[in-house]
């Protein structure tokens, strides 16, 4: 029953949702399927409630876990179960024991799929994932192409213009976020203090400074302060808060 692949790298989000949309429907995906995000959050009960309100459609008021396995069952048994598990964190296989004894007991047809997104080889391995899927960056005339889509610019400056995306080593994010800053420059003479830059040279954790740096880049040439403070008060807030814009009126 438990058939699970792990994309580590860039995009792998991107490509789940492809899968997720356009193939659980087809072949082996086919039958019911669910989309969670969980992030650091890996609790067993709310990642089942989630399942029944994702097949149902409505809010999961129920409590106790014999109930919420007994709608799951109600709704999957005799399915095939297409489950994608996004941007997963837990490294805990007493929690990963948890979840498949679970699900197992459901009564889900052979051949569902667990499809797992994650950054980390040790999710990969506590999960026993029986696929392994490690997403690498764009090839360079790839990446090439996606900066020509969002920057139109003189063929004089193809040179510094692909020496900025080598830096950006064929991540997707990188890119369009280094596409933005160079969409700005009115004059193009300025993409060379964009190769210069010492940001590139930032260590940063997880081996990701490229993804880090041109993100860095972005947020120091936004053109508004204001900007710039929104994105610092987002920054308190947990990963997956859902976060309740209020417009003020003031009436004078």
């Amino acid at each position: 029953m438990m058939y699970i692949e792990i994309f580590n790298g860039l995009g792998k989000t991107t490509l789940a949702r492809h899968l997720y949309e356009h193939k659980a429907d087809e072949g082996p995906f086919s039958g019911q399927k669910v989309w969670i995000c969980l992030s650091e959050n890996f609790d067993v009960v709310r990642l089942l409630k989630e399942m029944v309100e994702s097949i149902t459609k409505t809010p999961c008021e129920l409590k106790n876990t014999g109930a919420i396995i007994g709608k799951l069952e109600e709704n999957l048994k005799g399915k095939k179960l297409f489950l994608v598990l996004d941007d997963v964190w837990n490294n805990d296989k007493h929690l990963w024991d948890s979840l498949k004894s679970q699900l197992q007991s459901i009564g889900v047809l052979a051949g569902s799929v667990i499809l797992i997104t994650t950054r980390s080889n040790d999710v990969a391995k506590k999960a026993c994932a029986s696929d392994l899927h490690k997403l690498k960056g764009l090839w360079k005339e790839d990446g090439w192409a996606l900066l020509k889509q969002l920057v139109s610019f003189d063929s004089s400056f193809d040179d510094v213009g692909r020496r900025i995306l080598d830096k950006c080593k064929g991540v997707p994010l990188a890119i369009k976020a280094i596409g933005g800053i160079l969409q700005l420059m009115e004059n193009h003479s300025d993409w060379y203090q964009i190769e210069k830059s010492k940001v590139w040279e930032i260590q940063h954790h997880d081996d990701d400074n490229y993804i880090m740096s041109s993100l860095l880049l972005s947020y120091n040439h936004f053109k508004y302060v204001s900007l710039k403070q929104c994105f610092a008060l987002c920054a308190i807030f947990p990963k997956d808060r859902i976060m309740m814009m209020l417009r003020y009126y003031y009436v004078y």
